[in-house]
């Protein structure tokens, strides 16, 4: 049996063209299809534009919510959006007391999806709030 394939590539093939075949060579044959391969082409299409884009964190920001510069040095090592484990380290703290203070909203951070990303910003402030309890 000769594969249902369209004499032109740009009609998109029909139900009737795989009647008989089943399976793995069915979904090959929709596969090859020019819509199908169109679909694929705007699925990709949209996976580069939902690439992340690295972006500076604001300077400025950060000195005006650390006017003392005690710890922008001492967080340099973290990136911008720090994790739980990131501020649990530098606290001193579990993980489980830091998602704590995230849950009371003593710390504000970002929730994404199940996890927890804390701006430097945010951080610093917390750090100045909390300083002499």
């Amino acid at each position: 049996m000769q594969a249902p394939y369209p004499a032109s590539r740009r009609k998109p093939i029909s139900r009737e063209q795989i009647q008989g075949y089943t399976g793995a060579s069915a979904r090959a044959i929709i596969r090859l299809s020019p819509r199908c391969k169109r679909h694929q082409a705007s699925i990709r299409g949209r996976r580069e534009r939902m690439t992340t884009i690295e972006l500076e964190p604001n300077l400025k920001a950060l000195r005006d919510s650390d006017p003392d510069g005690l710890f922008i040095e001492a967080l340099a090592t973290f990136d911008y959006m720090m994790t739980v484990q990131d501020v649990a380290q530098f606290l001193g703290q579990t993980n489980q007391a830091v998602s704590q203070y995230l849950r009371e909203g003593s710390l504000r951070g970002i929730k994404c999806g199940k996890y927890w990303r804390i701006p430097k910003k945010l951080f610093i402030e917390y750090l100045y709030a909390n300083a002499n309890k």
